[in-house]
């Protein structure tokens, strides 16, 4: 007997499936009323209701009629004898385990009773896999996609947070950030996942990540709907700003040196009356203010390692430490870094406290002076890297602004 095997699907198209494949069921109307009675297995689903369902506002001239018609249909297409005539209206007769939505019920249900993180990630992974789509993709039945759609759409997006709650607990921290960052875009009015994406770069060591997260979130909620973070939003922002608080103060006990400047090698040789030019152009104008020495040349032939070369030969001036940026201008490997990204790498070499690194790219170039102590240098060509070795005390600052091949 067939009903034993067959399969019926509403987390996706609406299909039926048995031990010789697929049962096809063109007509639109005849997926409508399959969807409408599984979406209350073993319960009297009422004629009317079904009427209303499948019609709307378009009833034929005998709807009861035109009703039973498409019972009797999808009765010989089922080939089994599960849909009940009742006094009330009409039942079909299923095992829980026959539905995959049901299924997707008892598996999310049984998680959250799990206390082992792995059972429950693979309880939840098994859950989200019978997802095929959209739920009752294809249907045209407006009261039914009205009405159930945004409840399952919901279910899922539930059992989503629960999994990356679970993965987040095992330490899959980089990985659900990322997959975070997407949800949030598609997302942007639901709270709990942004909370798990600030919780999940709180985790990750990137508290500055956490508190722009917050920033974002804030904004799209009092943009769309006028309202501030809930609670949980709020709390994360609260414990990020207390940590951060505590690891300014250990920072702001001991001094902070970078060194950046990668080695030039022992076949640096000569160069002689460009790094004499270099000294007199940068050395005399140690003060309050600073000058800017730019190499030209063609790619390959030594900019970068005469900057780098100056940089390690006058390191004893700059005591407080040398920043270094390869913007690879000229690198088939890999991207170009942008002056943006260059400046972030600065402020985090110098160990500023996330809570001083502020919201978007100019205003983090506008910080770098007051963090570093002295004044910095941001070109808006993306192929002219810097390269600059200066001190973050007594305002010393010397630069080496090329446009080059790296």
């Amino acid at each position: 007997m067939r009903m034993a095997r067959m399969e019926f699907r509403l987390l996706g198209p609406v299909e039926v499936v048995d031990d010789s494949g697929r049962i096809e069921l063109a007509a639109n109307r005849l997926r409508v009323l399959l969807a409408a009675l599984l979406l209350q297995p073993n319960r009297v689903v009422g004629a009317q209701a079904l009427v209303d369902t499948l019609w709307e506002d378009e009833l034929p001239a005998r709807p009861r009629s035109a009703l039973q018609t498409y019972i009797s249909r999808l009765r010989t297409m089922l080939g089994t004898p599960i849909i009940s005539t009742e006094p009330a209206g009409y039942m079909i007769s299923v095992q829980a385990e026959q539905i995959d939505l049901a299924r997707f019920r008892a598996l999310v249900s049984t998680s959250v009773e799990t206390a082992d993180l792995l059972d429950r990630k693979r309880l939840l992974t098994d859950a989200l896999s019978l997802w095929r789509g959209e739920p009752l993709a294809g249907l045209t039945a407006g009261s039914l996609i009205r009405e159930v759609v945004p409840v399952l759409a919901e279910e899922r997006l539930h059992a989503i947070e629960l999994l990356l709650g679970a993965r987040l607990e095992l330490g899959e921290h980089a990985q659900v950030t990322s997959e975070l960052s997407g949800l949030t875009k598609r997302h942007p009015l639901r709270e709990p996942l942004w909370a798990l994406l600030m919780e999940a770069q709180i985790r990750a060591g990137r508290p500055a990540g956490a508190l722009a997260t917050y920033s974002e979130a804030s904004r799209r909620l009092a943009d769309e709907l006028g309202l501030d973070p809930g609670p949980a939003l709020r709390r994360l922002h609260q414990a990020v700003l207390a940590t951060d608080s505590r690891a300014a103060a250990v920072r702001t006990s001991r001094e902070v040196v970078p060194h950046q400047l990668p080695s030039v090698g022992r076949g640096f040789v000569g160069r002689g009356r460009e790094l004499a030019e270099l000294d007199q152009a940068l050395l005399g104008s140690i003060g309050p203010t600073s000058s800017v020495a730019v190499i030209s040349g063609t790619a390959g032939v030594g900019k970068t390692a005469l900057a780098v070369a100056w940089g390690e030969r006058v390191a004893a001036e700059f005591p407080d430490g040398q920043l270094y940026v390869n913007l690879r201008g000229f690198d088939p490997s890999g991207d170009v870094v942008s002056p943006e990204d260059a400046v972030r790498g600065f402020l985090d070499a110098l160990q500023t406290a996330p809570g001083r690194i502020p919201f978007g790219s100019p205003a983090q170039a506008r910080a770098l002076p007051d963090v570093g102590g002295g004044p910095t240098a941001v070109d808006s060509a993306r192929q002219r890297p810097y390269c600059g070795a200066g001190a973050t005390a007594a305002s010393r600052w010397a630069w080496l602004s090329r446009g080059g091949d790296q």
